[in-house]
């Protein structure tokens, strides 16, 4: 429900103004979360879920559509069983319908291999509209751990719209993947919202940490992380790769923002950035979160800290082309508090484009953010740092074909990442939101945009007579000899 994600978001607030830092987190909490239309009813194909013990239910059809239709309390559950593993991932669609699902407590130790969250595995799942609220996750493993609010492990599909707060405690003896949304990540996040502390105790191997996702190969979008990170290692030869956003970002990051503070201490190599630890390509972010990194190594190169990111992969393709299109990787259009020295830890000024670090009141001033988009994309308050907007698209609740036409029911492109027709021999829909009709009659497509809209169109479609087509076409040849002659 949009109440309850307001709510959480006014306490969110609360929190960072008791930080001293209300100007900037006014407008990230405010308005971050894009607007969701909660649906009264059960949408045709969906199950709904009223209850903990529906929630609990998934897990025995693991590929089902499930709607939340009302805020769940975990409380009674005093150690929540993540849904899905390995051999058994979720792979449905779970749409959250605005509502908030509280009280998660998960407690696990062991010596295999734990993927935790409220969901432990997804592949190919669609998950939106989410709030995850008070959660509390405390794990200590001997092997690999996959750690998030949302998801410990996921492949493909989306994650959209979902928003967490809680606390996460790891400490893991060997690779640690953590984050505020999700800790291990092949999937497209998109619009989402962490404020979960992170507190993670890494042992001899590599492990990423971020508020937002621990590590992820795939796209993060519209995404900001606002609480702390606290990553310590002790561990002979370990590795830790920590960021505001993301751990490691290997794939693209586009409009994040990170106002979290990051702390790592390491006694062998440490890799920390605002937005990201390690990255390819980021582009239009910022990061106002303080960074702090402490080692016992003497010798700085086993450090690297960036204000967005600690090392970024500038790789060329072929040392014969070492021209400013070659690099497979930039920094583009991204920002960062002057309390550090640097953007990265990598120096390679013809692959950053429009990087630079500002001041407090320079980061209140939207002139200062070249190439962010304020019209679609980006908003600013008149005290405060940018933020995502919240606006989605207008959408008819009708649709009116002819056989063999196409028109999309948006005003412009816009991604599809789930689309149900009712009936396909009438019209169907393409993954930008373009239907095209096939034969008379009607049917109702049902769609999730990539920024959480969860919509139903009925579409009408007629038949093109061979007169109406002759008729429209003189008629196109009288409009424009008409404006020829008069223009």
């Amino acid at each position: 429900m949009e109440k309850a994600l307001r709510r959480f978001l006014a306490i969110a607030l609360a929190l960072i103004m008791s930080l001293g830092m209300c100007s900037v987190a006014f407008a990230a909490s405010e308005n971050f979360v894009k607007e969701i239309n909660p649906k009264s009813f059960v949408p045709e194909g969906f199950i709904g879920i009223y209850t903990a013990e529906d929630l609990d239910n998934i897990r025995n059809n693991l590929s089902g559509k499930y709607i939340l239709m009302n805020d769940i309390d975990l409380s009674p559950y005093d150690n929540w069983i993540p849904i899905g593993n390995r051999n058994e991932a979720f792979n449905g669609v779970f749409a959250g319908n605005g509502y908030s699902i509280k009280n998660i407590k998960i407690n696990i130790s062991g010596n295999t291999e734990i993927m935790s969250g409220l969901f432990g595995y997804i592949k190919n799942a669609i998950i939106f509209n989410l709030s995850i609220v008070s959660t509390e996750i405390k794990i200590v493993g001997s092997e690999d751990v996959y750690v998030g609010a949302i998801v410990g492990l996921s492949s493909g599909g989306t994650i959209t719209n979902c928003i967490s707060s809680g606390s996460i405690t790891v400490s893991v003896s060997k690779k640690g993947n953590v984050g505020g949304i999700a800790g291990y990540s092949k999937t497209d996040i998109i619009n989402c919202f962490s404020d979960v502390s992170v507190k993670v105790d890494c042992g001899t191997r590599l492990s990423y940490v971020g508020g937002v996702v621990g590590v992820t190969y795939n796209k993060i979008s519209q995404s900001a992380s606002q609480n702390s990170l606290s990553v310590n290692s002790n561990g002979n030869g370990a590795m830790i790769v920590v960021g505001g956003i993301a751990g490691g970002a290997f794939n693209e990051v586009i409009n994040c923002f990170n106002i979290s503070t990051v702390s790592a201490y390491s006694s062998s190599f440490a890799t920390v950035g605002g937005i990201a630890g390690e990255s390819y390509s980021i582009t239009n972010c910022y990061n106002i979160g303080e960074i702090s990194v402490k080692t016992e190594k003497e010798d700085l190169q086993y450090i690297s800290v960036g204000g967005i990111s600690g090392f970024t992969n500038f790789k060329l393709p072929s040392i014969d082309q070492p021209t400013e299109e070659k690099y497979n990787s930039y920094l583009t259009n991204c920002y960062y508090l002057n309390n550090l020295s640097q953007a990265t830890s990598v120096s390679e000024s013809l692959a950053m484009k429009n990087v630079a670090s500002l001041t407090i009141d320079e980061m209140k001033n939207k002139n200062s953010f070249l190439g962010f988009d304020f019209e679609k994309i980006w908003s600013i308050s008149e005290m405060g740092t940018p933020y995502i907007a919240s606006e989605v698209s207008n959408i008819p609740e009708t649709l009116e074909l002819k056989t063999k036409e196409n028109q999309s029911v948006f005003e412009s492109p816009t991604l599809i990442v789930w689309k149900f027709s009712t009936n396909e021999n009438v019209a169907v829909m393409d993954n930008m939101g373009n239907v095209e009709g096939f034969d008379e009659g009607t049917t109702a497509i049902t769609f999730i945009t990539s920024d959480g809209q969860f919509e139903s169109c009925e579409i009408s479609v007629t038949k093109t007579t061979f007169i109406k087509t002759i008729v429209e076409f003189f008629m196109q040849i009288v409009d424009f000899l008409f404006g020829w002659i008069f223009n």
